[in-house]
């Protein structure tokens, strides 16, 4: 015996209408009730622009190490020990001690220093680009789901009444 199409659309409907009943009596905790709050929280919690901002910083760091090489590179080295000779007349002890300073300054480095840093501010731009980007979507995203509940509850209102 095959079911019709009236008794199938009769028991998604019964199913439809029972598992909305269940949600609306489970208790649920709203997290914001006001759009600005939504996206107050959305702005500070969410795990996209989190990573992004994270990111962000790590590229901020390109621009110091680009600029190092302009700075000398300053090296010390330090030995220090006891020396102790015997011999079948007497003994002798010495504290020999060495320090050795290096400054190193590179006078040209074939352009790679200027062009690094010229690379670093370029990346830090689109890194700020990126992370634009990525608030724009989370925020937009965050609104749409925000408008999405507030139309279901004036549909959910208008069916009740």
């Amino acid at each position: 015996m095959k079911p019709s199409v009236a008794r199938i659309q009769s028991a998604l409907v019964v199913f439809g209408v029972s598992l909305a009943v269940s949600t609306l009596l489970t208790p649920v905790t709203v997290g914001a009730e006001t759009l600005t709050e939504a996206l107050a929280r959305a702005y500070s919690t969410n795990p996209q622009l989190l990573g992004q901002r994270a990111n962000q910083r790590a590229v901020d760091e390109e621009t110091p190490q680009a600029l190092a090489n302009w700075r000398p590179t300053v090296s010390v080295v330090g030995e220090a020990g006891k020396l102790r000779t015997d011999s079948n007349t007497s003994t002798t002890e010495r504290d020999p001690r060495s320090v050795e300073l290096t400054i190193t300054q590179n006078l040209y480095r074939g352009g790679r220093t200027v062009a690094e840093s010229r690379r670093a501010e370029s990346n830090i731009l689109a890194g700020r680009a990126q992370l634009t980007s990525t608030e724009q979507s989370v925020l937009l995203s965050t609104v749409q789901a925000y408008m999405n509940v507030v139309r279901d509850l004036a549909v959910l209102d208008l069916n009740r009444n």
